[in-house]
């Protein structure tokens, strides 16, 4: 661990050991707890903290369904009640450790002490260690919203009904990657659209089907981030930064669209980025590319209002955020 911490280290197959350390001791720490109605939060409460209102533990929320106003980051703010339970296998019990172990006590607490760090260095140097645990968190960011879920619930709609693939299949260990990341059964935004257009059938009993790929995905979307570049730009005011309830973005540079569920595309030009602050935002490149920062931060202007799922959060009540919900 002391070796991690303080050398330099550029090689992603140590990424590997690293996952599978975690693996361990997220399994060796586990215990079935679950409380109904317990607050999930989908962006974790450290990230909201960080676009909070000036001496307050509020924040500004936007959404299509009522005018902007302030919330608790605690109480109201970014989550969905028992959003990551599950029913174990073994007990046929619900838990509560996806949220619990995985997420709270163990990426978030150490990946906001990494955030902090570049918030108040803009010059800070980071480990290898810590930049593992950066890309670590933003792949399982990624996958960890109510969009991504409603986007990966489509396509296993499209491929159960439509196309004949049976539950039993998606539970096969090599699924999610032909699926998400091969694109074996050939999928387009265009069929899905033309699914959802047709198609007024549900799947019933696939939650932790779901929650599975979705874990699977956040694991190897993190070796994938590593292979990129790592920056972070400052906003130059009036600019700033402002999180949608998809933070995590990944954005096609040729397509000029969000990836969204298509991560077959992560192999072409992508830009992948997450604010953490009104005025800093991460982003990986491919290694290679040289995009200058104000481009970049166009492309993020952009893409973070389609980004947009129901919510948007803010430490300014703002009428360019506004305009994304009218």
């Amino acid at each position: 661990m002391k070796f991690c911490l303080y050398i330099e280290l550029d090689n992603e197959l140590l990424l590997r050991p690293l996952f599978g350390f975690y693996n361990l001791l997220t399994r060796n720490a586990y215990v079935l707890t679950y409380k109904e109605g317990e607050k999930h939060h989908y962006i974790p409460q450290f990230l909201l903290r960080n676009f909070s209102i000036l001496n307050t533990s509020n924040i500004y929320e936007y959404t299509y369904k009522k005018t902007t106003r302030a919330v608790s980051i605690e109480k109201q703010a970014a989550f969905i009640p028992n959003l990551y339970s599950f029913k174990d296998r073994k007990t046929k019990q619900q838990s509560d450790f996806i949220e619990k172990q995985i997420f709270a006590h163990t990426l978030e607490k150490f990946t906001s002490r990494v955030l902090n760090k570049i918030i108040k260095n803009e010059n800070a140097k980071l480990t290898f260690l810590e930049e593992s645990i950066l890309v670590s968190f933003v792949g399982f960011q990624y996958i960890r919203t109510p969009k991504f879920f409603a986007q990966v619930t489509e396509v296993l709609e499209y491929l159960y009904l439509d196309r004949g693939i049976s539950l039993e299949e998606m539970l096969e260990s090599n699924f999610y990657k032909e699926v998400f990341f091969e694109n074996k059964y050939l999928i387009t935004p265009q069929k899905l659209v033309k699914f959802g257009l047709q198609n007024k059938r549900k799947v019933q009993g696939v939650k932790n089907i779901i929650l599975g790929i979705a874990l699977r995905i956040g694991g190897d979307l993190g070796s994938i981030i590593y292979r990129g570049n790592f920056y972070w730009i400052k906003a130059n005011p009036p600019a700033f930064f402002y999180l949608s309830d998809n933070p995590v973005e990944m954005y096609n540079l040729i397509q000029k669209r969000n990836i969204g569920p298509f991560l077959w595309e992560l192999k072409d030009d992508s830009l992948i980025y997450i604010p953490i602050s009104p005025d800093t935002c991460l982003y990986y490149l491919k290694s290679g590319m040289d995009i200058p920062a104000h481009v970049v931060g166009g492309i993020m202007e952009h893409s973070t209002g389609e980004s947009v799922y129901e919510f948007a959060y803010s430490d300014r009540n703002s009428p360019k955020i506004s305009a994304l919900f009218k």
